[in-house]
């Protein structure tokens, strides 16, 4: 058995029922593979996907024999609501990672806020006395 990730997008245009509906139903596909389960939320879309400038995400981390991985594949494919589906191989040592945890490792605290609004202000000024000249 091999350690695979899956990401899947959903339409954001459904309601919030049917987006729990969509959700137990690939848990249901694949609920004896599921070791973790990372619930994301809406994010905007880089590129327009079907019309969709953001979908919700969720993230599962998966033990499954890569000759399941094509049947997966094909029900993600002709499920409806499920906008695009990604499989990620991940290797005997990567860690499952959550986008709460990944999203509070990069945040500032607040004397970096401060003292990038202090650089920012000390630019603004520079370039206003450029513009004067």
């Amino acid at each position: 058995m091999l350690k695979y990730e899956l990401v899947i997008l959903i339409d954001q245009s459904m309601s919030k029922a049917d987006i729990e509906t969509t959700i137990s139903w690939v848990e249901k596909m694949l609920w004896n593979s599921i070791i973790e389960k990372d619930d994301i939320w809406l994010l905007d879309l880089q590129t327009t996907i079907k019309w969709n400038t953001r979908s919700y995400f969720v993230s599962y981390c998966l033990q499954l024999e890569p000759s399941s991985l094509v049947e997966f594949k094909n029900d993600l494919t002709l499920t409806k609501w499920i906008v695009r589906f990604f499989f990620y191989k991940m290797g005997l040592n990567e860690k499952f990672l959550k986008f709460t945890e990944v999203n509070n490792a990069f945040k500032l605290t607040q004397e970096e806020k401060k003292k990038q609004d202090n650089e920012r202000a000390f630019k603004d000024m520079d370039s206003v006395k450029n513009m004067k000249r």
